[in-house]
């Protein structure tokens, strides 16, 4: 069963080298593809609250749906015991206020920099399997970051509020 820690707390939050505090909404959940459509529920309702019109919450739900499936799969190798830890608020970074998705793993290090961007082609069959993923989450989001070590895996997704 999911975790849920609500309510408007100072959480410190690490981003591109520097430390910030995010008023967040925090929730935990199995890292089983089941638990996917929880996350989705939990981001997607923050979301809403923060002010994001209809098509940011699409690519907000997209975004969250790649990243949790590449948790289960890639990080955790599969359906098991681990949890997703999932964090959401919003934050005013530069001067821009956004939106802002974490999902936390104690998964296997992952490095997105040897992902390849896919090549174009009109041939959807001649498609790359693997990597989709990681450029549906760049081209729904306006930032992400990804960090891992050791202590896990952290992916910070940015959505950019209009107002």
């Amino acid at each position: 069963m999911a975790r849920c820690r609500g309510g408007a707390g100072s959480t410190p939050a690490f981003f591109g080298g520097t430390r910030f505090k995010l008023d967040e909404q925090r929730f935990v959940a199995p890292a089983r593809f089941a638990s996917i459509a929880d996350i989705e529920e939990f981001v997607l309702r923050a979301a809403r609250l923060a002010g994001l019109d209809e098509e940011a919450l699409f690519h907000v739900e997209l975004a969250v749906d790649e990243a949790c499936t590449n948790i289960v799969e890639h990080a955790y190798g599969g359906e098991g015991n681990d949890q997703i830890e999932v964090a959401c608020g919003t934050r005013v970074v530069e001067g821009t206020g956004y939106f802002i998705v974490r999902l936390r793993d104690q998964g296997k290090p992952f490095d997105p920099d040897v992902i390849l961007p896919p090549r174009p082609t009109s041939n959807v069959e001649a498609l790359q399997v693997g990597g989709l993923g990681i450029h549906f989450m760049r081209k729904s989001m306006d930032r992400i970051e990804f960090q891992f070590g050791e202590g896990g895996n952290e992916l910070v997704m940015y959505k950019r509020l209009i107002r």
